[in-house]
């Protein structure tokens, strides 16, 4: 009988892009789940940081940092966030890469492993009835929704993040159709000797807790690349009231600044 924290998952990345700066990578597998599904545990680690989803919905982000010699990976206990039938695991994660930082904190090649297994029993040491395992089978594509090379920041830190809206396209839900997608490439086995990520360890902290904080007011406004059509919205949720922007150069970035009272 094998371990239950043996691995079979294999480190995944966009084809071709492991050693390219700044990446962000969005990754999905769809799989079937049976009635006898009665505990699901899912563990998952990233060079440098993920976004989960399960069916559409935000399940956490991580990993906790780490030295890559000592890979931090985080677990999630899931059987009630499953379906009968089709599901769909999907991830966003970035790589900063291997460009100089003064810090030297954040190198490496990028890479993602999401491990999932499935059980018909309660008891601790039982064997998976069926494992989900990131690798070759899984589709993997550079993300259209944040603008390619963008400029560092500094050598302190990684890369400005640009992120176009209107690129969304419901990529993390279970009817989205990935065919066109590119297989994922294998970048290295779980805990394989030489690779850049030798060991996979749990987290040792707590998961950081995210507070949302809506604003009261806008205090002011500032145009760039286009016109802020309705700064208010930024303090509702209403997908009537979104915020727009009048872009005055077609075909280029729109943005603009907002400063919020919280």
């Amino acid at each position: 009988m094998r371990s239950q924290q043996q691995w079979t998952a294999k480190w995944i990345w966009v084809s071709g892009a492991k050693d390219l700066n700044d990446v962000y990578a969005e990754a999905r597998k769809v799989f079937e789940v049976g009635p006898s599904i009665k505990r699901a545990k899912l563990r998952i680690s990233a060079n440098q940081a993920y976004k989960l989803y399960l069916n559409g919905e935000e399940l956490g982000r991580g990993p906790a940092p780490s030295d890559l010699a000592w890979m931090s990976f985080d677990t999630y206990e899931v059987a009630d966030r499953l379906s009968r039938g089709s599901n769909v695991l999907a991830i966003v994660a970035n790589n900063f890469g291997t460009g100089e930082i003064v810090t030297n904190q954040l190198q490496g090649p990028g890479g993602l492993i999401c491990q999932l297994d499935l059980y018909d029993s309660e008891a601790a040491h039982e064997e998976p009835l069926q494992t989900i395992a990131s690798g070759t089978e899984w589709k993997c594509r550079r993300s259209p929704r944040w603008k390619a090379n963008a400029s560092r920041l500094h050598l302190w830190g990684g890369y400005r993040e640009i992120f176009d809206v209107a690129r969304e396209d419901g990529w993390e839900r279970i009817d989205y159709d990935d065919s066109g997608w590119p297989d994922a490439e294998v970048v290295a086995g779980a805990e394989e000797p030489g690779s850049p990520w030798p060991r996979l360890l749990p987290r040792e902290i707590p998961f950081l807790r995210r507070t949302l904080v809506r604003p009261a007011s806008v205090v002011s406004s500032e145009p760039f690349l286009g016109g802020l059509a309705f700064a208010e919205a930024a303090l509702t949720d209403s997908p009537e009231n979104a915020l727009t922007m009048d872009a005055s150069k077609p075909g280029e970035l729109t943005a603009g600044y907002l400063r919020l009272r919280c």
